[in-house]
């Protein structure tokens, strides 16, 4: 096939000479519009920013900078005298920003389109007192930022604007914050680091502004303090327990009418595997894909309606202010339901190059204060949290008693003087499926074998999950199920950090080989029982 092209003027102009086509590409307009100054007149002069779908504007303190993936990713001009602007054409325009002295604006490009006149919104202000106890929180870190409202920006993972501003308190505990843009921000105290590590978040609060409001807001000095001692049994005692922030968050009521996307991710992975074609397999993508963003397109408008903003804005996270030995304290905590987030690693070297020792994440009630606020401490009393043990070969194996998907029991001691293949993998697991059809060449050589067994331990959060996938594909041995892996501590007694995990553990209990996959699994299997089959038989034929 042959094609000539002639550019002229902004104008492309193709021949296809095979089929006798003629088509002709007229030169895009990017976005434009007029920028007005709140009062109306135009604002000349005036920095426009226009950010795609991945850069952006990231405002720290008094300073701006731009960011994205390249030099290009966000484009900029200035108004004319009448506070026109104009962009040159390009793919995946997102949004326009103007930060000035005179307001501040941001304006999706698709709104642009409906009508291009863009006025600026005066700034707001935000006031409060800082109270730890019955103190004033004197000379202490507040900072302000954006609001992380769920899929509020998709198919960005965030909004264009990047908003961190900090500011200290007065020796009344006082602080202000004088430029904000009119959106919903959150505020929080940002506790000293020793004890908190970096980048602490407490007494946060999230509300809305409207252009040109003063907000007045209060941090602490409501709640009780909520006490506790953290105990970290297994690992080698060397808890660094600064290295990372730990916080106390609150736990949402749950909203029927939105889609749980953890379950829709679920059912269509169970669905996806159950399928017996290549083209069963694309048509179920391709439906996947339209599901995910219908959900993603009703959670993104729940969080802005009303209701789905006033649930939202109830997130609150408290810092945990933590002594050498383990004893926490966490100051002016409402009564309601909590979660304690938790991720510990050993002293030494660089925090965030330590792999996790210790992993905890457990809800607690705390009690309405009498009056609303009181200095009389709530205890949760002693908090023990199981380490990642490092298990070595020739350690022993960690008994454990644990429901079936059959609703039987399942003890590793009762399968001791055997050979015993242990996989922690789940359904939502690609890789651990992926082994599926050598754990399964596996069970069909040594299924007879008297002193061979093979157990499964579900990490899914429903049961029906893996007893739907081990019914699919005949998978013949026994299937343990554990529940979602934040709440079982069995992987971290044997170590397991990532899934599949398998372990292979002798007859005395002690670990042969562990960190099995593909056909190494069989291989390693068929190795060891070979030789306990020889060893037997010389002890039989010495007799």
């Amino acid at each position: 096939m042959k094609r000539r092209a002639v550019l002229q003027k902004g104008l492309a102009v193709g021949i296809l000479a095979s089929v006798g086509a003629v088509f002709a590409l007229k030169k895009g307009r990017g976005p434009s519009g007029v920028l007005l100054k709140p009062d109306g007149e135009p604002a000349s002069g005036a920095k426009v920013y226009l950010t795609d779908l991945r850069s952006g504007i990231q405002v720290q303190d008094k300073r701006m900078k731009v960011r994205g993936p390249d030099s290009d990713g966000t484009w900029s001009t200035v108004t004319d005298r009448k506070g026109r602007f104009s962009f040159p054409a390009r793919d995946e325009n997102y949004a326009l920003l103007v930060l000035e002295d005179e307001g501040f604006a941001q304006v999706l490009v698709r709104d642009l389109n409906v009508n291009p006149e863009i006025r600026l919104q005066p700034w707001a202000k935000v006031q409060g007192t800082l109270m730890i106890g019955s103190k004033p929180g004197a000379n202490e870190t507040v900072r302000l930022s954006l609001v992380p409202i769920p899929y509020e920006h998709h198919p960005r993972v965030l909004g264009p604007l990047s908003l961190l501003l900090r500011t200290q308190t007065d020796d009344t505990g006082n602080f202000s914050f004088d430029r904000v843009p009119p959106l919903a921000m959150l505020a929080y105290h940002s506790p000293k680091p020793r004890g908190h590590g970096m980048g602490a978040v407490s007494q946060s609060t999230n509300f809305s502004l409207r252009p040109g409001e003063t907000k007045s807001v209060a941090l602490g000095g409501s709640g009780r303090p909520v006490t506790g001692q953290l105990v970290v049994h297994g690992g080698s005692g060397n808890v660094d327990w600064y290295g990372d922030t730990h916080s106390l968050e609150s736990v949402l009521p749950p909203a029927g009418e939105i889609p749980d996307l953890s379950a829709l991710h679920q059912e269509q992975s169970s669905r996806y595997r159950a399928a017996d074609s290549d083209e069963e397999r694309d048509r179920l993508r391709a439906e996947f894909k339209a599901s995910r963003e219908d959900a993603l397109a009703k959670l993104g408008a729940f969080y802005q309606t009303e209701k789905g903003r006033e649930l939202y804005f109830q997130n609150r996270r408290y810092a945990l202010n933590i002594a050498p030995g383990g004893s926490f304290r966490i100051e002016d905590v409402p009564g309601g339901k909590y979660r304690l987030r938790m991720v510990l690693r050993e002293r030494g070297g660089d925090a965030a190059m330590r792999p996790p020792i210790a992993r905890l994440d457990r809800e607690f009630d705390i009690p309405d204060s009498p009056d609303g606020r009181t200095d009389e401490p709530f205890n949760l009393g002693t908090v023990e949290i199981e380490a990642r043990r490092i298990l070595a070969i020739g350690d022993p194996a960690p008994d454990f008693e644990v429901p079936t998907v059959e609703a039987q029991t399942l003890r590793l001691s009762d399968l001791a003087g055997k050979y015993v293949l242990l996989d922690f993998w789940a359904v939502w697991c690609g890789p651990c499926v992926a082994e599926t059809p050598h754990l399964k060449a596996v069970h069909e050589a040594f299924k007879d074998h008297p002193r061979f067994r093979m157990i499964g331990l579900s990490l899914d959060s429903d049961i029906n999950a893996p007893r739907v996938f081990a019914k699919k594909h005949d998978l013949g041995w026994v299937m343990g199920f554990l529940g979602e892996w934040s709440k079982t501590d069995l992987p971290n007694q044997y170590g397991v950090s990532g899934i599949p995990s398998l372990f292979f553990i002798g007859p005395d209990g002690k670990i042969l080989a562990k960190d099995l996959r593909g056909e190494d699994i069989k291989a390693t299997v068929e190795r060891i029982l070979a030789k306990e089959d020889s060893i037997q038989e010389r002890e039989e034929s010495g007799r």
